[in-house]
């Protein structure tokens, strides 16, 4: 709001231009000139002036009115900034799988909180069903990862696609399988290692007819030996044995400075829709829109590097 309508409200308020200049903390002498000055520019007197205080005149009470609307309006906009602040700066819940979190997720965090550095952001790394249940129970605010096949019609959520990817399998470069064409019979003779894999207590975010057929989906799931929550410690176990990782392709170049590499299979590979999963309500949240856009951005650049 202008300083001289607020100037002018407070005159016309108390009705003494002394009392308003204390009220407002200026000199009397200036606050004068300036009411003189907005009656200049209006080409209307707006006081009627008497050694008791001053009167509005019939402008003075039109330009009081507008003042006090334009006041309201002034103060509804600021509480309203406040209040958008306040939810951009609230916690953020951010889930996503492994492979999303080093290829792009990571570098969206890191922006966001240039952004908002005084916004408290907590990520979850792990498994697709747990993330869900996580989104479900108001845990996560986002989840990112493997599209959901199956999932309960009635979850409430929006996938919203970023890219497709196929899965690969990930050895070391030693292994007996690393320099010739294999088939899926073949790795049935080593161990597979599964990072944070899905557990049954999960399945109940999904439709029922889907779960047994989830369950059995799972990459040879008799021949699991090995299982982490991290990617870390993985990859530490494709060096050291000759055991096999199913994971998404494009973290080859994740993994090339470990010395580990994707299996040749004549078997066409399974391929797999990436996106971000939100609660339908809160698709429209400033907050989240912002963290969609910059995944979106950051997905974009990673891929531009990596090629």
């Amino acid at each position: 709001m202008d300083k001289v309508l607020r100037q002018f409200l407070e005159v016309a308020t108390l009705k003494n231009v002394t009392h308003a200049a204390n009220k407002l903390c200026m000199n009397q002498s200036t606050l004068s000139i300036n009411i003189k000055r907005l009656e200049e520019s209006l080409g209307v007197p707006l006081l009627i002036r008497s050694s008791s205080g001053v009167e509005l005149t019939e402008f003075g009470h039109v330009v009081l009115e507008e003042a006090r609307i334009m006041q309201r309006l002034h103060d509804n906009t600021l509480n309203k900034i406040e209040f958008l602040k306040e939810r951009l700066e609230r916690e953020l819940k951010v889930g996503a799988g492994h492979a999303e979190w080093y290829l792009f997720v990571k570098d969206s965090v890191r922006t966001y909180r240039q952004r908002h550095p005084s916004a408290n952001i907590h990520t979850e790394i792990g498994n697709n069903l747990r993330l869900m249940d996580q989104l479900l129970s108001g845990d996560l605010d986002l989840s990112v990862g493997n599209e959901i096949y199956g999932l309960n019609r009635n979850a409430g959520v929006v996938f919203i696609p970023l890219y497709q990817t196929t899965h690969k399998a990930f050895v070391r470069e030693s292994h007996p399988l690393a320099l010739r064409s294999s088939t899926a019979d073949n790795l049935k003779d080593y161990p597979v290692i599964h990072l944070t894999p899905n557990e049954s207590r999960y399945y109940h975010v999904m439709d029922e007819l889907y779960r047994q057929e989830y369950s059995n989906s799972l990459h040879m799931k008799e021949q699991i030996v090995y299982s982490s929550n991290t990617i870390e410690a993985c990859v530490e176990t494709l060096a050291d044995t000759n055991a096999i990782l199913f994971f998404p392709s494009n973290m080859e170049s994740y993994f090339k400075p470990f010395n580990i590499v994707s299996l040749s299979l004549s078997e066409t590979p399974r391929v797999s829709s990436i996106g971000i999963y939100l609660l339908r309500e809160r698709q429209d949240d400033p907050q989240l829109k912002d963290m969609v856009q910059l995944m979106r951005q950051n997905f974009t650049e990673n891929q531009a590097r990596v090629e």
